[in-house]
């Protein structure tokens, strides 16, 4: 009843029947280990996919009070959250570069540095950003995200019928990536 790994294990089982049971699971796995890195960084995860950028982000800061490393997903979450305010781009940014530092091929940074640079107006930024989308993700990841509200326009652009994005969308590996 006290291992960690077996919340974290629930967690992600119960993402796909409870979002309650989810929470309640990583937060057990993170009360009883407060470092465990792995735990908060699929709590984060889990509540971005489901659109909860508040909570994310919030839950992410609470986070980084014990663990430094994060798979990514705790910057992911500030600049989300600072995209969604309309905070500076520099600061969105900030928080992706150290997102993509961690996690080269973190295909969902990639995709908040599109809608980021759509917001500023940056074609080329932004077909770079896209490309790093079709490179590192796959479809089924990218699915997961349709309930995010910061990929409103690449999802008003993509009907969800369109199959991949690209020909060259990545392989398919577990959506909370190689971890």
């Amino acid at each position: 009843p006290e291992s960690p790994n077996l919340y974290l294990s629930k967690g992600r089982l119960e993402e796909k029947r409870s979002f309650e049971k989810a929470v309640k699971a990583y937060s057990t796995a993170v009360r009883i280990n407060p470092t465990y890195y792995q735990a908060w960084s699929m709590w984060v995860r889990y509540l971005l996919n489901e659109g909860k950028i508040k909570e994310a982000a919030d839950t992410a800061r609470n986070a980084m009070k014990y663990c430094s490393n994060d798979l990514g997903y705790f910057n992911v979450a500030l600049a989300e959250e600072a995209f969604l305010e309309n905070r500076d781009a520099a600061e969105v940014k900030k928080y992706l570069d150290r997102a993509v530092e961690q996690v080269p091929d973190f295909s969902r940074a990639y995709m908040v540095l599109f809608e980021l640079a759509l917001r500023e107006r940056q074609k080329e930024a932004a077909e770079e950003a896209i490309m790093k989308v079709w490179k590192y993700g796959t479809q089924a990841e990218v699915d997961t995200w349709r309930k995010d509200p910061i990929f409103k326009n690449f999802f008003e652009a993509t009907p969800p019928d369109a199959g991949n994005a690209s020909p060259d969308f990545g392989e398919d590996r577990d959506i909370a990536g190689p971890y």
